[in-house]
């Protein structure tokens, strides 16, 4: 497994250049919800001919019967999702098949989050810097706001949903953060869980050393608890987890049939 397969180190964004007018000097780009000269002159109306809604990036179909649809700059509602190519892909999500036909650009994180409606990943700076939305791809860490859904043909994947056991008992992970209060607002916990039982599936030790828990976390962060208690937390799974004899990553065995 390489980072470049899973997308890290790929850099950040391009440097902002700022506009030049004629003169040489520079000046500020129109903001989103500024009429622009040449935009027909309403608030909001980009030069292309599509809306930008105010203090957002996100670009709207423009109205039939607008300048920008009367130039033919305009498609009608859904024609850009209908023209996506889509692909059949086969994944198993804690042990259960699922077959579904995606959009070739669809994230994972989507995929996972509102066709499979396993909400439990949780999608944060959706730039792979805060962890929020691991998942484990075979077994490892990976960030899905970073991968396609066409990606993950034919892998297995474990969510947090797959860390209980079927009979809805806590992880000896999820135990251990309740117990030592490794959470506040929740947000980051699903990222952090399978990422720590990664970690003491690598390594078995009751005792963990406290720089080598830290070196694991680094790439997930918390804005709330200050790190010290999930430290705790992961030296608490450790215990729990040898103390059980189970697994640090369920082992799920393939269902019969196919996910809804």
């Amino acid at each position: 497994m390489t980072a470049e397969r899973y997308g890290f180190g790929t850099g950040g964004p391009a440097p902002h250049h700022e506009a030049m007018d004629a003169a040489g000097s520079a000046r500020q780009p129109a903001g989103p919800a500024e009429a622009r000269p040449d935009a027909g002159g309403r608030p909001g109306q980009a030069r292309d001919g599509l809306e930008r809604a105010a203090g957002e990036g996100d670009v709207r179909e423009v109205q039939p019967g607008s300048p920008a649809a009367e130039t033919g700059m305009a498609r009608p509602p859904g024609a850009l999702e209908a023209a996506e190519p889509r692909r059949e892909i086969t994944v198993w999500v804690n042990g259960i098949r699922y077959r579904r036909q995606v959009p070739v650009r669809m994230l994972l994180a989507d995929f996972l989050r509102h066709e499979l409606e396993l909400t439990g990943t949780h999608v944060g700076c959706e730039h792979g810097v805060c962890g929020a939305c691991t998942v484990l791809w075979d077994g490892e860490p990976v960030r899905s706001c970073l991968l396609l859904a066409v990606q993950a043909d034919g892998a297995h994947l474990t969510t947090v949903e797959g860390l209980a056991s079927p009979d809805e008992r806590l992880h000896p992970v999820q135990e251990a953060f309740r117990e030592a209060h490794g959470l506040q607002c929740g947000f980051c916990t699903p990222g952090f869980l399978l990422t720590v039982a990664a970690f003491l599936r690598d390594h078995p030790d009751p005792d963990p050393d406290e720089a080598a828990i830290r070196e694991a976390l680094s790439g997930n962060l918390c804005r709330c608890t200050g790190y010290q208690h999930i430290v705790a937390a992961v030296k608490r799974a450790a215990r729990l987890l040898a103390e059980a004899g189970v697994p640090a990553v369920p082992r799920h065995q393939p269902a019969g049939g196919e996910g809804a």
